[in-house]
């Protein structure tokens, strides 16, 4: 085993002063956690997919609290998961991405104006025109979000429900395991039941990104089922196709989203490897696709947070993933910090992305904006090792 503990407390305490402002769940842009700072030279706070990195945060602090018995970790992930409940302004389901004050142009990239050090007031946010791209114009009549890009698609909901489903396995303070199953019930019903499978606004519309989650669903079904302890029966909200249609997902992943990629230069995005990873990790015990994931791994440095989070919560066979590769994966992060120089690093390549456990297969220098990132991926990848190899 190699120990990082100094590195990772570094990380820690980084994230805290830097990354996230603390404070009452039941105000806006508190407990958020923000996804780089100083981009290209400027101090601006970038929020992208907030509910992917709350999904993160998430596993830290559970993580952090298993093996620390850190009461502040607990605190924090207890006040987490009521910021994530805030985001859902109408109480049905359908939460937002992020709520960060001021904001009346959103795009995937929504910068915040920061200072040297954040853990303080949230202050209006500015929009960088020569950042931020596909940006959507406010629309109040829409809902009673932002703009229509500021609602979470099914991408969002997979990794929420990957973080969840962590908690549920290393927690077991009650109140948390409420908060856990509540949140997670919530979304199925709104968007199993009450939508059918397609994500709608309250008004009909399909959400404009990530809506159909007809070839997920039993997925989806499942991991609620396995996190509520098969409490509610969502599969049986699903149509007869969707188990087959899942199922044959499943199959064919390695086939349509690796090497027919690769061969045709599809631009598929690796989106199956995300949803299946994830879901597949949450429900089945005797994943079929533990084999790939440990595969990804080993071949290309994709996922191995999902090898050893199966290992966690099922105790199942990983001696085929590659243990020494992991370690030297994790001692290659730089001790200062996560900090892509944009082209000229020296920084090994799975750390200059945002998040290098959501985002493996885009791991390039050139690929992502200069800053500093959030550093969540290496606390929750460290964790995860620690305990998977305890």
């Amino acid at each position: 085993m190699i120990n990082l503990d100094e590195t990772y407390n570094s990380y820690k305490d980084r994230f805290f002063k830097h990354f996230v402002s603390l404070g009452d769940p039941k105000l806006p842009g508190k407990n958020l956690p923000a996804e780089m700072r100083y981009i290209c030279g400027t101090t601006s706070i970038k929020y992208g997919d907030t509910t992917i990195d709350m999904a993160y945060y998430m596993v830290f602090l559970a993580t952090d609290y298993y093996l620390y018995n850190n009461k502040e970790s607990l605190d924090r992930l207890s006040d987490l998961l009521d910021s994530l409940e805030r985001l859902d302004e109408k109480n049905i389901g359908l939460y937002k991405r992020e709520d960060i004050t001021g904001v009346e142009l959103f795009s995937t990239c929504t910068s915040l104006l920061g200072k040297e050090t954040f853990n303080g007031e949230i202050i209006n946010d500015i929009n960088l025109d020569s950042l931020c791209n596909d940006r959507s114009t406010y629309d109040p009549s829409t809902f009673a979000y932002a703009t229509k890009r500021n609602i979470m698609s099914q991408d969002q909901f997979w990794h929420l429900l990957y973080g969840l489903k962590m908690v549920k396995t290393l927690i077991k303070d009650p109140l948390i395991i409420n908060k856990v199953c509540k949140t997670t019930d919530k979304f199925l019903q709104y968007s199993l039941v009450k939508c059918n499978q397609i994500i709608k606004y309250p008004n009909g519309e399909k959400v404009p990104r990530g809506a159909d989650m007809r070839v997920f669903a039993y997925g989806f079904a499942k991991a609620g089922e396995s996190i509520t302890d098969n409490k509610i029966k969502y599969t049986k909200y699903l149509h007869w196709w969707n188990k087959p249609l899942y199922k044959v997902a499943i199959w064919g992943a390695e086939i349509l989203y690796r090497y027919l990629n690769d061969i045709f230069k599809l631009s598929l995005k690796e989106y199956s490897y995300r949803s299946l990873g994830c879901i597949s990790n949450i429900w089945s015990k005797d994943s079929k696709y533990l084999p790939t994931l440990i595969k990804d791994f080993n071949e290309r440095d994709w996922y191995p947070h999902f090898t050893l989070s199966h290992k966690i919560i099922y105790n199942s066979d990983i001696s085929s993933f590659n243990k020494s590769k992991l370690e030297q994966l994790l001692l290659s992060i730089p001790k200062d910090g996560k900090i892509q120089r944009y082209k000229d690093s020296l920084i090994h390549y799975v750390w200059c992305v945002d998040n290098y456990l959501v985002n493996p297969e885009y791991s390039h220098y050139d690929e992502w904006q200069e800053g500093s990132y959030n550093g969540i991926d290496f606390m929750c990848l460290y964790n995860l090792y620690k305990i998977a190899y305890n």
